[in-house]
């Protein structure tokens, strides 16, 4: 990712209307998950700028892990009292079984060897362990900002299932997110691609204050549809895997 990403996301992940809404998606995804669970241990692989650590730290214990020593320096300042480790995603500092949960929210897209990644997630889970995974959808949408966060593919729901399943995961959910504005997105892209038009990192992470305010509003919405239908399509695909107990 370019530097002046980081300081880009610590400056507007506790109000920008994706990363607010998603994170809803995601505690709408993984609290059923952890049910069962008194006080489950948890993993934030690639932990970037540290809000997720401070989200999902009502779980129970939770430490994080990210590749980038700029990453690691905003989430200590963020947060001083959660663990972080400077370490890769293909060779986690854990022990086998250790983990009830490995979050890789925005990760994998990043990486040369996706499946690499996922068997280690794997190993670290204990039988029955969850996997909550997000990755950008869809080719369709490749942007510069693509490009500017290092992203090395997007993806479907079948390449993502393909992948999970053949790091030897149990997908138990599967959907795309972000659904309310895929057609918009889209037709920006499409338009940026055939126009030559420069990717605008300031006009998409500081969207006028009532305008983030609607497009958060959709997602709240979407994070109650999700309850009962998974939309055919959206920027992003999200997936609850687990470690089989057999």
């Amino acid at each position: 990712m370019e530097p002046f990403l980081y300081d880009e996301f610590y400056a507007i992940e506790r109000t920008h209307w994706w990363a607010v809404g998603m994170r809803g998606v995601f505690h709408a995804l993984l609290a059923p998950a952890l049910m069962e669970v008194a006080r489950p241990r948890l993993l934030d692989a690639g932990c970037g700028t540290g809000v997720g650590l401070e989200e999902f730290a009502r779980y129970g214990w939770i430490c994080g892990i990210d590749v980038a020593g700029a990453a690691l320096a905003y989430s200590r300042r963020r947060d001083g009292t959660l663990p972080v480790i400077q370490a890769n995603l293909v060779r986690l500092p854990v022990a086998s079984g250790a983990l009830d949960a490995v979050l890789a929210l925005d990760v994998l897209e990043h990486l040369d060897d996706d499946g690499a990644a996922l068997r280690e997630i794997r190993r670290v889970l204990r039988p029955g362990g969850v996997a909550l995974l997000n990755v950008p959808a869809f080719a369709s949408l490749w942007s510069e900002k693509d490009a500017a966060n290092h992203h090395r593919r997007r993806y479907t729901r079948r390449t993502l299932r393909h992948a999970v399943e053949e790091a030897g995961l149990r997908v138990e959910r599967l959907t795309y997110t972000n659904a309310a504005l895929f057609p918009a997105i889209w037709c920006v892209r499409q338009v940026q691609r055939l126009a030559r038009l420069s990717w605008n990192s300031r006009a998409e992470y500081h969207p006028r204050p009532w305008l983030n305010r609607a497009l958060l509003a959709l997602l709240r919405l979407e994070q109650h549809a999700l309850r009962a239908v998974d939309p055919p399509f959206g920027t992003s695909v999200t997936c609850v895997a687990r470690r089989s107990t057999g």
